[in-house]
């Protein structure tokens, strides 16, 4: 708009005869031979061909000069642009000493003289008008045009060179393009600064890739692979964006399509290598899986702008880019609050990195973006200097890293060794438990089996009591088989698959068969143990077997510690697919603090009041049964109050009942009598040497 305003007043004035008569000259710049350094983009003319196809024929027609209007500003810079812009000024050598020699020096540009639209067309023109020379910068075949590392297109130029000038110039990316005459030696002298501070910034970068490369073999840790890629990448960037690919190889610096491709498409690697290593210095996976998938989604679509890469037109991507970059920077910022509310020191450092060069990679897009930023020392300079100093400060952030990686060995190794100090106690306790808890019925069993040899050796033979003692020593036989099958079921029960087999099960028969071998537990206690189950109650799927020891066990410990009150067991159908089984007892109750750790393998609780006898399996058994039904053993408790353990079944598709013998678990129920005959401890004998 301001451009085509400027142009609509220029054309005004030169058709009321405002202006000079003759317009086919631009304002000319004096050499003077004592200056080092002029820019003349402020005495430049120019003019924005939108439709790039006009040539110079058409631009040196004498009618078209009116077209022209100056240039105000110390730099040509139009942002992101697809118009090719004319641009003319004139050189007043009658100052200058004979000889006298100086470079135009254009950029460095964003410029691609390759196979997509972007590059410098220079003619030179004679006084009346006439096309005498012309050039395409960066090809390098003419004598004339210098070499330069960071410095753009350079070319020498002498009163023999000609004074009237004309350039065409098309941009791949952000038109800004300073136009810069020096002194001969003047520029060799600055050329060599600035490629020595290159070299510096070179070698800084390329310590920092090896280091950490190094540092990745010897420790294995992904982060320092993503830091080498990083930085090897943005290391690349400079390689490729400054021209430094084409200044090695000619025959590349004149147009290669993979050169042209490298160039575009070190572009979203940057952001999508950064990302990469962010995510594994910080851990994002395992600390925040949601944050990482947003984090997943930007490295997806940075993936799409790499793809756009390969379409002819630059801008198809470079807007996508700029729009994905600007979404992406507020979630690297966040991932690092994040991170440093969990109390990460890495990263701290990290984050004082990438604000570093963000600020430094902000800075060069508004220098390339947006025509009015100011342009000098330092914002010029202000990316290289964000790029060395984030290699650094990324190194520190690794190193903190690395410190930490030792840390968590040395906790791993201190938990080791406590674990296998605690395993060593376990094992001990283990020991003791089992020993004790066999050691009773083995007393028993032998004490039983002297008063039996006894007996029978004496002559007034006692049958009843004989066959008394032989039933406990049964009952004790039965009570030595439960502690050992509880070992062997805990051990079965890591086998799931083979150990579960899932059919229709009755839980009012399996539940009322659960309450007759349980009824003998109850001895001399006043607790009411009773089923609370709807005869018509839905078929459930489940294992029968694994099912009744679910409960046995459920029941057999509300028993043990209910003194007085009931214990039940109900089923109901609380929805259409789900049955809820409950054991319910009065007892003595176990405290909220306690309720994980009624679970756990091998524990009891420490109470005088509970005197637990087994080995602290009958829970966690139960609860592992449980969840092999796809279920969760749930616990509600309150001391004095009492206890409700409850699980959810499955409704079974198949309804079909099976008839049963009603002598099928007569058995079992017979052999379920030891349990109280064996705790009366008064009619078992102990041997002498106990």
């Amino acid at each position: 708009m301001h451009s085509l305003l400027q142009h609509t007043i220029w054309r005004l004035l030169l058709w009321t005869g405002i202006l000079w008569p003759s317009i086919s000259l631009a304002q000319q710049i004096t050499i003077d031979p004592e200056q080092e350094r002029l820019s003349i983009a402020e005495y430049i003319e120019y003019y924005e061909d939108g439709s790039e196809a006009l040539t110079i024929d058409d631009v040196l027609t004498p009618n078209f000069s009116v077209n022209f209007i100056p240039h105000d500003r110390n730099l040509f810079h139009f942002g992101i642009t697809s118009s090719a812009f004319w641009i003319r000024f004139d050189l007043d050598w009658s100052q200058s000493n004979s000889g006298a020699v100086k470079v135009l020096e254009l950029g460095p540009p964003k410029l691609v003289a390759g196979f997509v639209r972007g590059g410098i067309e220079l003619y030179g023109v004679d006084e009346q008008g006439n096309l005498v020379s012309q050039y395409t910068l960066g090809t390098q075949v003419s004598d004339r045009e210098l070499k330069t590392l960071n410095r753009g297109f350079a070319l020498l130029i002498d009163e023999d060179y000609g004074s009237h000038f004309y350039m065409r110039v098309t941009s791949a990316r952000p038109l800004r393009l300073p136009i810069t005459l020096w002194d001969a030696d003047r520029f060799r002298l600055q050329s060599v600064q600035s490629d020595s501070l290159l070299g510096l910034q070179y070698g800084i970068l390329l310590a920092m890739i090896f280091y950490n490369l190094f540092l990745f073999t010897t420790i294995r840790e992904s982060s320092y692979l993503f830091y080498v890629l990083t930085i090897s990448i943005q290391t690349a960037f400079i390689f490729l964006d400054s021209k430094h690919l084409r200044y090695l190889l000619d025959e590349l610096y004149r147009g290669s399509w993979y050169v042209d491709m490298s160039e575009r498409l070190i572009y979203p690697l940057l952001v999508i290598t950064a990302l990469l290593f962010q995510r594994s210095l910080l851990r994002i996976w395992q600390y925040n899986p949601r944050l990482d998938k947003v984090v997943q989604l930007a490295l997806a679509s940075f993936g799409v702008v790499a793809l756009l890469t390969l379409v002819p037109n630059e801008k198809v991507f470079q807007y996508l880019y700029i729009f994905l970059l600007i979404l992406t920077i507020p979630l690297a910022f966040y991932s690092n609050l994040d991170a440093i509310r969990r109390g990460n020191v890495t990263a701290v450092v990290h984050m004082a990195a990438i604000g570093v060069f963000l600020a430094g990679v902000v800075n060069l897009m508004f220098l390339q973006l947006w025509p009015g930023f100011p342009s000098n020392v330092v914002t010029v300079n202000a990316y290289n200097v964000g790029l060395i100093a984030q290699a650094l400060l990324l190194s520190l952030s690794l190193s903190y890293r690395y410190n930490q990686i030792k840390q968590e060995k040395e906790d791993a190794q201190l938990l080791a060794i406590n674990n296998l100090v605690r395993s060593e106690q376990f094992k001990d306790d283990l020991l003791a438990n089992v020993s004790h808890e066999l050691r009773t019925p083995l007393f028993g069993i032998n004490g039983l089996a002297e008063t039996a040899l006894a007996e029978f050796e004496h002559k007034d033979q006692n049958v009843d009591l004989i066959t008394q003692n032989l039933e406990l020593i049964q009952a004790s036989g039965d009570r030595l088989t439960k502690l050992v099958n509880d070992l062997l079921d805990f051990s079965s029960a890591r086998e799931e698959a083979t150990y579960v087999k899932f059919r229709s099960v009755d839980l009012n028969s399996l539940i009322t068969l659960v309450i007759a071998i349980c009824r003998s537990l109850v001895g001399d206690k006043k607790v009411d143990l009773r089923a609370e189950v709807d005869p018509d109650l839905p078929l459930v799927a489940g294992d029968e077997d694994r099912l009744q020891q679910i409960l046995m066990n459920l029941v057999s410990n509300a028993v043990k510690f209910t003194y007085s009150g009931e214990v039940v067991i109900s089923a109901d159908l609380t929805s259409d697919y789900n049955v809820t089984v409950k054991v319910r007892d009065t007892g003595i109750g176990i405290h909220k603090t306690d309720h994980e750790t009624v679970f756990k393998t091998f524990e009891k609780l420490p109470s005088k009041q509970m005197n637990a006898s087994g080995i602290g399996l009958g829970l966690p058994l139960a609860k592992r049964m449980v969840e092999m039904h796809r279920s969760e053993l749930k616990l509600e408790s309150e001391l004095d109050v009492g206890s409700t353990f409850s699980f959810t079944l499955r409704v079974s598709l198949d309804q079909t009942r099976a008839i049963k013998s009603p002598d099928i678990h007569r058995q079992m129920i017979r052999r379920a009598d030891y349990l109280q005959q064996a705790n009366k401890e008064e009619v078992i004998r102990r041997p002498r040497f106990w």
